[in-house]
């Protein structure tokens, strides 16, 4: 019987153990990036941004949390406190951007300026209207 009840513990110390180290995992994962994964739609800002001016909730429906490659000029670059870079591509009007906040992996964004050509990929998130249109994308990267 002692036999028994150290077999039954060593066993539930094991899969204890087992489920422990796989909670860590998934807990710890990174979600992809948008630059691992194949565009699903590819597109120019200024045509991102009429489409959501057009017709916001379609567009929404359409586009959001979906993989894209986005090409534009570079309106403007910022770099936080926490040093995530977010770079804002011209979109269809003076008052309408992209705005791509990068993923913390991406390197080499202390080298973009204002007036560069770039293409992004990254997941679009929806739009933002206040004075114009502001389609926001997450987890970018550039494509070179």
């Amino acid at each position: 019987m002692k036999k028994n009840w150290k077999i039954i513990l060593l066993v539930v110390v094991i899969l204890g153990g087992i489920g422990f180290w796989y909670g860590m995992q998934q807990y710890n994962r990174k979600p992809k990036g948008a630059g691992d994964m194949k565009a699903e739609f590819t597109m120019t800002a200024a045509d991102l941004t009429k489409a959501f001016t057009d017709d916001e909730a379609g567009s929404g429906t359409k586009y959001n949390a979906k993989p894209m490659l986005i090409s534009g000029t570079v309106r403007g670059v910022e770099k936080d406190d926490a040093g995530i870079y977010t770079i804002t591509l011209a979109g269809d009007g003076d008052m309408s951007n992209v705005v791509c906040t990068m993923s913390n992996e991406e390197s080499g964004l202390d080298t973009v300026k204002e007036g560069d050509a770039l293409n992004i990929q990254g997941f679009c998130n929806g739009a933002q209207t206040m004075l114009g249109t502001d389609v926001l994308m997450n987890r970018c990267a550039i494509k070179k």
